[in-house]
């Protein structure tokens, strides 16, 4: 993404320019840049414990699992 923003009146950012990209490239030449993330949020809505693993780079989730029987210690 080459430019991000809201304009004038706008309540959201809008991606104005961006350059299509290549998941492929994050199993082969850039596969040093993924990092696995495990990602716990309460649902307030729901009233529910989301869990899911992520494979991230940077602030970019290229993929989500949903992690199952999670311990007590993680969900404390």
């Amino acid at each position: 993404v080459a430019d991000l923003g809201s304009r004038q009146g706008q309540r959201e950012e809008r991606i104005y320019l961006a350059a299509e990209l290549d998941p492929a490239l994050f199993e082969g030449p850039l596969a040093e840049q993924v990092v696995s993330h495990d990602e716990l949020d309460w649902d307030e809505r729901e009233g529910v414990l989301r869990a899911e693993r992520q494979r991230r780079v940077g602030q970019l989730v290229l993929s989500r699992e949903p992690l199952k029987n999670l311990d007590a210690t993680a969900r404390s």
